[in-house]
């Protein structure tokens, strides 16, 4: 990265395939268990994958600041994809939820350097992830603090297992009405999460601080080719709409496939989700 931060990825290829298109995903959540299956998918399929552990997350560098840092790196590992001798050309970014973000952060800047973008249960402002309607989206967002700081190499799988047990969500239950906000990283992790601190520390949704984290103004701006897929029942529902309506009235190539699903059911990480 700029900085001289070193960021892991894997590169996933065919055989006979080492000059294909190439698909970029960059992830938090590790670049095994799903998103090496999804990578060994689009690979079968004739594309070349790089996935990308997002800086300070399964043993790339530096510090986790969530959705802060994704566009200044997300463009540092479009210029270095783009001046590898297997890079034919042609880039285009996949992901979901957190993946879907990052996208976004980097869809505008990045100009004609990518040809196409899949958005699945995402948006473009992280804000509303986490201020939106009114108030804080708690449970999402300690749930989602909590993950994060499970021991990073416990890998994808084991991030699964811990959140899937009752006990683990009984857990959380129990401390969703505690105030102060600002206690809640100590109570269900044991330690102090500077960036939870900084979430609920900005409880002003108009407050500048959430600007950096907010791509939405340029939503229409993006030219390439969009795909997006959506669930009736998905926490980011609303806000895909809005980052679809913006494009199609814009008159962008974007598509939304909306379908019987909550959030969990595309991403692979909620209890329950694959019964509903």
């Amino acid at each position: 990265m700029r900085d001289g931060v070193v960021l892991l990825a894997d590169r996933v290829y065919a055989h006979g395939r080492e000059a294909a298109p190439v698909v970029l995903m960059r992830s938090p959540y590790g670049r095994g268990a799903l998103f090496g299956l999804i990578a060994r998918l689009f690979a079968e399929r004739g594309l070349q994958v790089v996935v990308q552990s997002c800086r300070g997350t399964f043993d790339s560098g530096g510090s986790l600041d969530p959705m802060r840092q994704e566009q200044a790196d997300g463009l540092d590992t479009v210029d270095w994809i783009r001046s590898q001798p297997w890079f034919p050309g042609r880039l285009y970014t996949y992901g979901v939820s957190y993946l879907g973000f990052a996208q976004w952060a980097i869809a505008k800047p990045a100009g004609e350097k990518i040809d196409g973008m899949a958005l699945n249960v995402t948006l473009s402002n992280f804000r509303d992830e986490t201020l939106a309607f009114g108030g804080s989206t708690l449970e999402g967002s300690l749930a989602w603090m909590s993950m994060m700081q499970l021991p990073k190499k416990r890998g994808l799988s084991g991030i699964l297992q811990v959140l899937s047990s009752s006990r683990r969500a009984a857990q959380l239950s129990l401390i969703h009405n505690h105030l102060p906000l600002k206690d809640l990283d100590q109570l269900a992790t044991g330690e102090r999460v500077s960036w939870w601190q900084d979430w609920v520390g900005h409880d002003d949704p108009e407050d500048p601080w959430w600007s950096a984290v907010d791509h939405s103004a340029t939503v229409a701006d993006v030219m390439v080719p969009t795909t997006m897929i959506g669930g009736w029942r998905d926490i980011f529902l609303p806000h895909q709409i809005r980052d679809f309506e913006a494009m199609q009235a814009a008159g962008r190539d974007v598509w939304l496939t909306v379908g019987p699903w909550v959030h969990a059911t595309q991403a692979g990480w909620q209890r329950g989700s694959s019964r509903r």
